[in-house]
């Protein structure tokens, strides 16, 4: 099985982002990205637009609030670099 990461997450009308990259850049050995934030500052909603780079982005959803929301994501996955876009 390949191992899958997030090299960067784009968000268009997601939420409260808009014209929003999160870049999630090689960091050592352990690789690993903790987001934090106060309350209400959007960590469900990007943890949310990741699900849905991946799987899809449902028609019926809470973060469409200013049209359709669209999600992309550079991804590496085992070494192969892909790009998805989902609306």
């Amino acid at each position: 099985m390949s191992a899958l990461r997030f090299e960067r997450l784009m968000i268009q009308r997601y939420g409260s982002f808009d014209e929003q990259a999160f870049q999630f850049p090689v960091a050592d050995k352990t690789d690993f990205h903790l987001i934090v934030g106060p309350n209400e500052a959007g960590k469900t909603t990007l943890k949310h637009a990741h699900v849905h780079a991946l799987y899809g982005v449902p028609r019926s959803n809470p973060y469409s609030f200013s049209g359709r929301p669209q999600v992309a994501a550079d991804l590496v996955i085992g070494n192969a670099p892909v790009t998805v876009k989902r609306e």
